[in-house]
Order: C-alpha cells, then sequence, then structure tokens
C-alpha cells in the first residue's frame, strides 16, 4: 500500500494522540488490577518498654461513638417500617447522617446517658461544623437530640426496636 504525502502528514499529527491513549490505556489496566491497599512502612524495631504503676489498660478509642447509640433512628416507629422519614437519624461509628446531611465526626464524649457529638457537616451545597446531644433513654429505644440544655428536644425511636 502506497502513502501519500497527506495521510503522512495525518499519520505524524496523530501519532502523539495514540501514544496518549496508549499511555492512559495501560495505566487504567495498570490500576484495576492494583488491590487498592495503601503502601505498608517497613516494620520498625519496638519501643522500649517504659516503667508502670500496673497492668498496662486499653486506651479507650478516641471519638468512639458507644454501641448503645449506634444505628438508625426515626420519629415513629411506622417511619421505620416505611423506610425514613424526614426525621430520620443515622449514628455510624464515625459519621452522623440526616436527611439531607451528613458529617464525619470530630469528637465524642459520653457523659452517663448523654453523648455528645461535634461533627464535619456537609449538605445542600454548604459545610459546617455542628454540636450534637444525644440523651438516650432508659431501655435504650429512644434518643433526645437537645440543641441546648433544657429544652424538650426531638425525640426518636430506635428503628428495629419497640419503643
Amino acid at each position: 500500500m502506497t502513502t501519500t504525502r497527506t495521510e503522512a502528514a495525518t499519520l505524524r499529527r496523530r501519532t502523539p494522540a495514540l501514544r496518549l491513549g496508549a499511555l492512559l490505556l495501560a495505566l487504567t489496566a495498570l490500576a484495576a488490577c492494583s488491590d487498592g491497599a495503601e503502601p505498608r512502612a517497613a516494620p520498625s524495631s519496638p519501643a522500649p518498654p517504659t516503667a508502670s504503676a500496673g497492668p498496662a489498660q486499653p486506651e479507650p478509642a478516641r471519638n468512639a461513638i458507644p454501641a448503645a447509640f449506634l444505628g438508625a433512628w426515626d420519629l415513629r416507629p411506622a417511619d421505620c417500617r416505611e423506610g425514613g422519614s424526614d426525621g430520620r437519624l443515622v449514628i455510624g461509628a464515625g459519621g452522623l447522617r440526616f436527611y439531607e446531611s451528613e458529617g464525619r465526626v470530630d469528637s465524642a464524649r459520653v457523659e452517663g446517658d448523654t453523648l455528645t457529638v461535634t461533627a464535619s457537616m456537609t449538605g445542600e451545597g454548604e459545610t459546617w461544623t455542628e454540636t450534637y446531644r444525644f440523651q438516650l433513654m432508659p431501655g435504650g429505644g429512644e434518643l433526645v437530640q437537645r440543641v441546648s440544655p433544657g429544652d424538650d428536644g426531638l425525640r426518636r425511636v430506635r428503628c428495629g426496636v419497640a419503643p
């Protein structure tokens, strides 16, 4: 097959684009073969033991939300069965999810039956930091979200558990 001068010029112009496309295809294939794990650091030597006054106590997980508060909460048991209302709240180990917003837990503190959570929230194109106070009622089937001490709060029931 004979190549004309015009065809040769067109081929020279397309060659860099073809090379770039082949490179992107190869990188995509390589990424697909990856297991997604982060590279691991080389093991380091253990720290020397330090003197302690007694047996080692496990350090409480920082910002941990106790299991009693975890789960889906809604305004009425019927809302739980129907897939949730706009008053639904899901408390996860690391975050909060409301109807139109969600947030990552920055800090969590429990005092008695009350959980105080500060979270970095996002929703409807906005970002903000909010502090929430959740009081777990006796029996664990109801949760009251209070904005300020002494207010009546917003009462929710645990989904999946009778109030």
